[in-house]
């Protein structure tokens, strides 16, 4: 799939207890070779507290690289604690948790493979700054990673693309990249 694209990074500037604060939103846009343009945001910043900074930095839009999620498999415990994305059929090395001795109580899902017409399409987010995960595609519902409320914090939707964050033990900075791309047929 043939792509060109173009990045816009507008910045909120925030006040809080007197120190300045600047978010930076990364907007992108991409046209594929249909001529049809699609957007990708990102979600909810979760976390985002400044700190250790030996902890480890990714961001999967490289391993992406304009194709799409084929595959997901998450550590869960009380929160999310880690995942392994399979993008264009390739898996992605482990993001997050580092360390075994970091929780108790840790369990590996299954890994959920998405054929050529299914994506996650919704994800349902509880706490704010470690998140419990509900996944949703556009035909099944993923069990839930973490402990489940009835009431989400945050709902974000679209396709998702791919995640970028900060870890250690927990995920100290986790944020999620969805498209507006919606199926032709």
């Amino acid at each position: 799939m043939h792509a060109t694209y173009s990045t816009v990074k507008p910045r909120l500037l925030v006040t809080v207890s007197n120190q300045r604060v600047v978010a930076e939103v990364t907007v992108m846009n991409h046209v594929v070779n249909d001529g049809s343009l699609h957007t990708i945001t990102g979600g909810h910043l979760f976390g985002g507290v400044p700190g250790n900074t030996n902890l480890v930095k990714f961001n999967d839009s490289v391993a992406w690289n304009d194709g799409r999620i084929t595959a997901i498999q998450m550590l869960c415990g009380k929160y999310l604690l880690a995942f392994k994305i399979q993008y264009n059929g390739v898996w992605s090395v482990q993001r997050g948790f580092w360390n075994p001795a970091c929780s108790e109580n840790q369990t590996w899902t299954p890994a959920h493979e998405f054929g050529e017409d299914e994506w996650i399409q919704h994800a349902a987010f509880t706490g704010s700054r470690w998140p419990s995960v509900t996944f949703t595609t556009n035909k099944r519902q993923l069990e839930t990673c973490g402990v489940p409320v009835t009431s989400p914090r945050y709902l974000e939707g679209g396709r998702l693309e791919y995640v970028s964050g900060i870890f250690g033990c927990y995920f100290d900075e986790l944020q999620f990249y969805w498209s507006n791309y919606r199926d032709s047929n």
